[in-house]
């Protein structure tokens, strides 16, 4: 092991006891709720936005087409 990797190897375990104790900090400040109420609400988002494509800009869409089925249909991003 030369000096050079101790060095490092040491500089790494100090950021993992930052961060380590940032984390508590984190906890033990409420944020928790915070980031809780924040993925329900995300979550409740996704449902209301899921439900609008679904039940109502699609069918618009549908009437436009001709009622074309859209259910299969996408176009490839990658390769």
């Amino acid at each position: 092991q030369t000096a050079k990797q101790g060095r490092a190897r040491g500089t790494f375990q100090r950021d993992e006891n930052q961060m380590l104790s940032e984390f508590k900090d984190f906890i033990a400040k409420g944020n928790v709720m915070d980031m809780a109420v924040g993925i329900i609400v995300g979550a409740a988002f996704t449902a209301i936005v899921k439900s609008m494509v679904g039940d109502l800009i699609n069918p618009i869409i549908g009437v436009f087409t001709g009622g074309m089925d859209f259910t299969n249909s996408y176009i490839v991003l990658s390769g």
